[in-house]
């Protein structure tokens, strides 16, 4: 477990998940406001670890829940990934259990959890209530239909089980691959740790809202699963999102995004 682990940016969901695989938010700050999601699409053509790893043709892919129809990691970095979207390097989540069955996992594997419908990324419903007809004694329900944090834990344990209980005697299985589930960003507004202080990924100036970039967010949960991490163990060593990339890089012997 990391208790030390900090959002990249103290902002929404699509900023620090830019900044998980681009090492930027190319400015922005907030999810939608500015432009909503063409603000993405059209965003900087700014690389992420993923064109390194193709440049090194080191192996990678993205997988999605195929209910979600479209992958988020792809539409956030559509200016560069956009070209992958329909060759291997995206595939749903039926293609990541049977990859992992037969021991055909890339050399990183990036699975995204459904963040619209029913939400199964620990996130609690939200959204004005709806009326339906459903023949039960509530007939509302929330926009994000049947959202609960329970099927987040559900996803997590479908996962780590698959992994747990791969045997393939070629390429992937469960002593050579590493479980690391990370959370974009908090599930409050406070926290006793004060976020620290960073030099800021790139030299443009201040962005959205006057931002500088210049601090991490709060602390976000990070739990590390591996054949070799000793039980009970707690990283106390500080970590933000760019620590992936940051790993990804020394072990690949990529060069750095910003």
């Amino acid at each position: 477990v990391f208790d030390h682990w900090f959002c990249a940016v103290p902002s929404q969901t699509f900023c620090n998940r830019n900044f998980f695989h681009a090492s930027t938010s190319h400015g922005y700050v907030t999810n939608h406001e500015g432009g909503d999601y063409d603000k993405w699409m059209n965003g900087p053509k700014s690389p992420t670890i993923f064109n390194r790893l193709e440049e090194a043709g080191v192996s990678w892919k993205i997988y999605f829940d195929e209910v979600q129809m479209v992958s988020f990691t792809g539409v956030l970095h559509a200016p560069v990934l956009e070209k992958f979207w329909r060759t291997e390097h995206f595939g749903t989540m039926e293609d990541f259990y049977a990859d992992v069955e037969h021991g055909t996992l890339p050399a990183y594997a990036f699975i995204e959890p459904r963040m619209v419908y029913d939400h199964n990324d620990f996130h609690p419903p939200f959204g004005a209530r709806r009326q339906t007809d459903l023949k039960d004694e509530d007939t509302s329900l929330i926009n994000s239909a049947f959202s609960d944090v329970r099927a987040g834990d559900d996803l997590v344990h479908d996962i780590y089980d698959a992994i747990r209980t791969s045997k393939s005697t070629k390429g992937s299985n469960a002593v050579n691959t590493l479980l690391l589930i990370t959370f974009d960003e908090h599930g409050g507004t406070y926290d006793h740790v004060v976020p620290p202080k960073v030099a800021p990924p790139d030299n443009s100036g201040p962005g959205e809202m006057g931002f500088e970039f210049d601090r991490l967010g709060c602390r976000v949960p990070a739990i590390a699963v591996s054949a070799y991490t000793r039980k009970g163990t707690i990283i106390n060593d500080e970590m933000h999102h760019g620590s992936v990339i940051a790993t990804l890089t020394r072990l690949q012997g990529l060069a750095p995004l910003t």
